[in-house]
């Protein structure tokens, strides 16, 4: 890394490096920490919360590089946390959740703000980040998680709307939900969108004509973005 934190001068004294490069070896090593036993349990959560695909054991540790003991162990610790959200996880026939979907609604939000909180405030890359990139990517098709964002930030301020920064990371992961394939469904039906009294709005202009002029920008969006951004309003 050509990194030289401490240097000896000409009188033959070791000396700290003007230029802070010990910083630079701090940010370094977080980058490559390993994720925690903590933040992988984050990760399954994370995971098994927001996917419609058949998983298995197996697919866990591939996915986390570890043993099957630990991802039992894994498991039975989530296992727990999921009945006090009124979540069943079952694993004899794959693993699979079962139960009310305003559950399962609830806890997907809860998982996808916490996600949001953590790439909001990391300033480095680091392992668990880009494993929660991959999720967001595979499970719920956000290639670019900041341009979402940056582009729901735009649109909220056109339209003059405002909102705390947890109001907001919740507004956020609504909409996440409702631009996957996956959950758009589910989700519209259990927030009662009406799409045809939105398009008399004059916000839905106005967001309408926001995509337009991002459209070339937004590769991580779907094309009925427009609908999606408006029902939210409701």
């Amino acid at each position: 890394f050509n990194i030289k934190p401490i240097y000896r001068n000409k009188s033959g004294i070791f000396k700290l490096d003007s230029d802070n490069k010990i910083n630079k070896i701090k940010d370094i090593v977080k980058e490559a920490e390993p994720v925690t036993i903590e933040k992988r349990r984050n990760l399954i959560k994370f995971l098994l919360i927001t996917t419609v695909k058949k998983l298995n054991i197996s697919n866990l540790m591939e996915k986390f590089d570890t043993s099957r003991i630990t991802i039992n162990s894994d498991l039975n610790s989530i296992k727990k946390e999921f009945e006090k959200k009124g979540i069943k996880l079952s694993t004899k026939k794959g693993i699979m959740l079962e139960g009310k979907i305003s559950n399962l609604i609830k806890y997907r939000i809860e998982k996808i703000s916490e996600c949001l909180n953590y790439l909001k405030n990391i300033k480095n890359k680091t392992i668990y980040g880009i494993k929660i990139e991959e999720i967001f990517k595979e499970n719920l098709g956000i290639r670019e998680v900041k341009i979402f964002s940056d582009f729901l930030k735009k649109i909220l301020s056109k339209l003059n709307f405002s909102a705390t920064d947890e109001n907001y990371k919740t507004l956020l992961s609504y909409i996440i939900l409702l631009q996957s394939e996956s959950f758009h469904e589910e989700i519209s039906n259990f927030i009662c969108v009406d799409g045809e009294i939105i398009k008399e709005w004059n916000e839905y202009d106005i967001i309408k004509k926001e995509i337009k002029n991002e459209k070339n920008h937004l590769c991580a969006l779907h094309s009925d973005m427009c609908f999606i951004c408006s029902s939210i309003l409701l």
